[in-house]
């Protein structure tokens, strides 16, 4: 098996020509562009290597430098602009500008763009139809996409992780506000500049433009980037800012451990994870993460659209929270107190009620959409609650033999049935 470089999709067959999640080719070193001259109007193909050589025009201005990336959507290229001798990034839609109504959704959504005004939405040179083939021009980042990052380094730092999720968040809540929903978060998307500056590229006007990002075929192909889409595209709901919030949850959940949630053999089945599977706890990964980071990458991960963040902008607000080596505290429906404990604990869960538990040590805690074993209780009233209550991670190898439902039995002992459900294994 392989990874496709463009998508991350890592059940690839080593001799498959295209990758059958994103349709491109698994070979970043000879991924042919395609671009529409005004000289003819034909279509010129080029690889990557032989590009620098190459002198075309598009749209009597843009001199294509060399190409850039391709993607479901378009292809990019890196052009200078006649008129004034700069760089731009120019980005020309597959889709076809034939279709009057297709057209107008373009160019209606190319204007909203212009109106974003945020340091990491690249600005927009100009937008139009040549050729047949709509197109967009925007500033040219010189820098690498967090794909190339992420499998550079792996796992980022926690001032890293916070510093990027928060300005990625702080974009879309910008765009947000101007109704942009940009529904194909990823690393690919987000660029840093090589002075580690975040900007966010690839708006859903392709998207919007009549290209459908959410359809599986009958031959298990999917137009869009699984890895990182929200459960309500998998299955047809209406999308709205949420979505985006999943899919940066993802990509937030990758910067902190260095891997995927989810990992599946075809899009179906990992779209079923998505849909139905609680995602691991990052911190049971990298036992150095923060609870309160912990606890923000899985409120974006949540199932319910209901249950994540709001807006983008209490994510952004939560992640740098992160960085306050206070303790934090959150009061749960049940009228105890989740604290946070600084950096470097290495308790999965710490819980302070008003009133003592009974809940020996050994006892195995169901607690948002993840178990916890209790391993000691203190009394100690510089907490919120005085009766303290410390939780590792369950072993998923491990009997249980105590079992409580904090929220669906009140933070009681569940009845005998799930007990007994639950005493040897789960799935």
């Amino acid at each position: 098996m392989a990874t496709c470089v463009w998508c991350g999709f890592d059940r690839l067959e080593a001799s498959a020509d295209v990758c059958g999640v994103c349709g491109q080719a698994p070979d970043a070193g000879t991924v042919t562009l395609e671009a529409k001259t005004e000289y003819g109007g034909t279509a010129t193909a080029v690889k990557p290597a032989d590009a620098p050589s190459v002198a075309r025009v598009f749209a009597e201005h843009y001199e294509i430098e060399a190409p850039i990336g391709r993607g479901g959507m378009g292809s990019v290229f890196r052009v200078i602009d006649r008129r004034d001798g700069k760089t731009y990034a120019l980005k020309i839609l597959h889709a076809s500008a034939a279709d009057t109504s297709t057209l107008k959704r373009f160019e209606r959504e190319a204007a909203v763009l212009r109106r974003i005004a945020h340091d990491a939405v690249p600005k927009i040179r100009g937008y139009g139809v040549a050729g047949g083939s709509m197109y967009l021009v925007t500033e040219f980042i010189d820098g690498t996409n967090l794909r190339d990052a992420i499998a550079g380094s792996g796992a980022f730092s926690l001032s890293e992780i916070v510093r990027i999720g928060s300005s990625i968040a702080d974009c879309l809540n910008a765009a947000h506000a101007h109704g942009v929903i940009h529904r194909d978060i990823k690393p690919h998307n987000v660029m840093l500049t090589r002075e580690r500056h975040v900007r966010l590229i690839d708006f859903g006007i392709a998207r919007d433009a009549g290209m459908n990002a959410t359809a599986i075929t009958a031959t298990d192909v999917m137009l869009g980037t699984p890895q990182y889409m929200s459960p309500e595209q998998f299955d047809g709901r209406r999308t709205d800012a949420r979505s985006d919030i999943y899919s940066l949850g993802v990509v937030l959940f990758q910067l902190a451990t260095g891997r995927l949630p989810f990992h599946a053999e075809t899009p179906t089945a990992l779209a079923l994870k998505h849909v139905g599977e609680a995602p691991p706890h990052p911190r049971a990964i990298r036992p150095e993460i923060p609870m309160l980071l912990d606890r923000v990458i899985l409120k974006c991960l949540e199932k319910n659209p209901a249950d994540r963040y709001p807006t983008a902008g209490d994510l952004a607000t939560d992640l740098r929270r992160t960085l306050d080596a206070r303790r934090n505290v959150q009061r749960t429906r049940i009228g105890d107190f989740v604290v946070h404990e600084e950096t470097g604990d290495d308790w999965a869960l710490v819980l302070a009620s008003p009133r003592e538990r009974a809940w020996p040590p050994g006892t195995t805690l169901f607690f948002s959409g993840a178990y916890f074993r209790l391993a000691r209780v203190d009394y100690d009233e510089t907490y919120p609650a005085p009766y303290v209550y410390r939780f590792t991670f369950s072993p998923e190898t491990e009997a249980i033999r105590r079992f409580v439902d904090y929220e669906a039995e009140g933070a009681t002992p569940a009845p005998q049935k799930s007990a007994i459900a639950k005493l040897f294994k789960r799935e």
